[in-house]
């Protein structure tokens, strides 16, 4: 009988009921130990998969709700993409000035969704002119999210985010000698927060991150340290 109700109700079996206080009245319709098939104007908001807290009570309990974006929820897997600029500091070992210099990058992302924690590898390439030296360089690592539980909004997550690099690229020096090149290699640590945007609930969010990138490079006779401060815009599909 229970599950012919349940057929021919659009309804949801929940542990926890929604915000009962600002979605109106709601019924119940039938009760089987900590399940309840409820009837109410607030189901369509509901996602399935989702986790609401309720407190005890009647219909005047209030709610948390530590997942409120169908977009992330039971997805395992993401990919990222975007572009951003780095304004950056080098200072080369034993010197006493420093340059500054700005980079543009491009980057691609690999995640593991273990809602809230997000991981995977994370490879770039960047571009940028040192003072009379023009360097490139590409990035292989590994990045950590973690997606904090937002009761505000059913569209948007945010949250820190780290990562860690290793470098490999090549310099050019321009002269009016000539030109001469060499290779490096190095390492960078990236620490900031992400802002992820959901449109319309759907998989697909907009991601743009702000970060303080530290790192050093080695050049076959001597090392430099690097650090500044990083922006980025991309794309991210779950699934």
């Amino acid at each position: 009988m229970f599950q012919k109700i349940v057929a021919a109700l659009i309804t949801f079996s929940i542990i926890a009921t929604t915000n009962l206080a600002a979605a109106g009245t709601v019924k119940v319709i039938q009760k089987k130990g900590s399940k309840a098939i409820i009837e109410g104007p607030f189901v369509s908001t509901l996602a399935v998969g989702a986790t609401y807290d309720v407190g005890e009570g009647t219909s005047t309990a209030s709610t948390t709700h530590t997942r409120n974006v169908a977009g992330i929820s039971g997805k395992k897997y993401s990919i990222n993409g975007g572009a951003g600029f780095a304004f950056s500091t080098m200072k080369l070992e034993g010197s006493t000035s420093s340059e500054n210099y700005t980079a543009i990058q491009v980057f691609g992302r690999f995640g593991i969704n273990k809602d809230p924690f997000e991981f995977g590898p994370i490879l770039s390439w960047r571009t940028a002119k040192i003072g009379s030296v023009n360097s490139d360089s590409s990035t292989l690592g590994g990045f950590f999210d973690y997606n904090m539980p937002n009761a505000a909004s059913s569209t948007m997550i945010f949250g820190p985010s780290a990562s860690y690099e290793i470098i490999s690229g090549s310099v050019l020096l321009i002269t009016a000698a000539g030109t001469t090149s060499s290779s490096y290699s190095g390492n960078q640590i990236k620490l900031g927060g992400f802002i992820k945007w959901f449109p319309y609930m759907f998989p697909f969010c907009i991601r743009t991150d702000i970060y303080y990138q530290i790192g050093k490079d080695n050049y076959s006779s001597s090392t430099s340290q690097t650090g500044g401060l990083a922006a980025t815009v991309g794309a991210s599909l779950y699934f």
